[in-house]
C-alpha cells in the first residue's frame, strides 16, 4: 500500500488557523484514492502552483517599480527603512520561488510513479 498525498481545502485551513497546513500533507493508509482523483489532484497541484508563479512574478515586477518610487524620497532614513522592507520582501519571493520549483518536481516524480500521462 503506497503514500497518497491530500491537498487541504482553503476551508480546511481557516478552520485549523494553521498557514503549515497549507502544505502537502500524507493521507492514513485507510484512505484510499482513485486514479482518476489522484490525476484531479495533480492538475489542480499543477495550476496553483502556476498561478502561484504568475502572481510571485508580478511581485517582483511591482517591488521593483517600487524600488525606483522610493529613490525618490527625501528622508534618506524612510529610504533605507523601505529598501530593507523590500530586500526582505524579494528575499521571501525568492525563496517561494525555489519551494515551488521543489513541489513542481515532486508533482513529477509522482506522475512519473504512478503512470500518469
Amino acid at each position: 500500500m503506497g503514500l497518497v498525498v491530500q491537498f487541504k481545502s482553503s476551508d480546511a485551513i481557516e478552520a485549523s488557523g494553521n498557514r503549515s497546513d497549507c502544505n502537502i500533507v500524507p493521507l492514513s493508509f485507510g484512505e484510499q484514492l482513485s486514479f482518476g482523483e489522484v490525476r484531479q489532484q495533480i492538475a489542480q497541484a499543477e495550476r496553483s502552483c502556476e498561478i502561484l508563479r504568475q502572481s510571485i512574478d508580478a511581485m517582483q515586477r511591482s517591488l521593483s517599480m517600487l524600488e525606483g518610487v522610493i529613490e525618490k524620497l527625501g528622508d534618506h532614513g524612510a529610504r533605507e527603512t523601505f529598501r530593507h522592507k523590500i530586500d526582505a520582501m524579494s528575499k521571501l519571493l525568492s525563496l517561494r520561488l525555489g519551494q515551488l520549483s521543489s513541489i513542481d518536481q515532486m508533482l513529477l516524480d509522482t506522475r512519473r510513479h504512478i503512470c500518469l500521462p
